[in-house]
């Protein structure tokens, strides 16, 4: 399933990408949003335990991480690689923002604690070391 996920990631891109020069990046963000509220609002419904599932939205103290996790991890993100695909080749601007696994990795042992192993260490770095060499002009 995710390499599945991966491939159509990467046919979108390349089939908005096209698309992107035309338009601002934040009427695209508000569609890709708008449209993925849409398909959750037609889905969600028919789902067996769906009060399990929004249960937590009904507590309030949930509301203070949910709203500001939302706005930076949901819409202020997808601006911003949205903008990525807009302004750069797209090949460079995917492998860029696929750094995001690498971000999770250190932000993970800095915050909870997880370990960081030699061999997440030479992944880290090795990602890095590959993010350099595909944004070069060559």
């Amino acid at each position: 399933y995710g390499i599945l996920a991966m491939f159509f990631v990467a046919f979108g891109i390349v089939m908005v990408k096209p698309v992107l020069g035309s338009v601002s990046v934040y009427w695209a963000t508000l569609v890709r949003v708008a449209g993925v509220a849409a398909a959750l609002g037609a889905y969600v419904p028919f789902l067996r335990n769906r009060r399990a599932l929004l249960s937590p939205l009904r507590e309030r103290r949930n509301w203070t991480a949910l709203v500001p996790a939302s706005f930076f991890g949901s819409y202020l993100s997808l601006i911003l690689w949205m903008g990525g695909m807009k302004y750069a080749k797209a090949s460079v601007a995917s492998v860029l923002n696929q750094l995001n696994t690498i971000f999770i990795v250190i932000i993970a042992a800095v915050f909870l604690k997880e370990k960081l192993t030699g061999w997440k260490l030479l992944a880290v770095v090795l990602a890095l070391v590959g993010a350099y060499l595909a944004s070069m002009p060559f």
